[in-house]
């Protein structure tokens, strides 16, 4: 990730599994934020894995992520 007044958190509770399935989940997270990197205005945002985020598809996952930054006006 580039380093541009940009800063991302990553979170994952333990409802979402054991460890090995809570890295998972924010690596996945981690992953689909280093596609949209370059499109993200500037600000913070904070990644929060759900139980679900092992069981969905990943090019589910990257529409969503694409349409939830869309809806939060953080897509330029």
């Amino acid at each position: 990730m580039k380093d541009s007044g940009q800063g991302f958190g990553f979170v994952s509770s333990r409802k979402v599994g054991n460890a090995v399935q809570r890295n998972r989940s924010r690596r996945v997270l981690r992953s689909i934020l280093n596609q949209f990197c370059d499109h993200i205005k500037s600000g913070y945002l904070l990644l929060v894995a759900k139980d679900t985020t092992n069981k969905i598809p990943h090019t589910q996952m990257v529409k969503d992520f694409e349409r939830g930054l869309k809806y939060l006006g953080a897509y330029r």
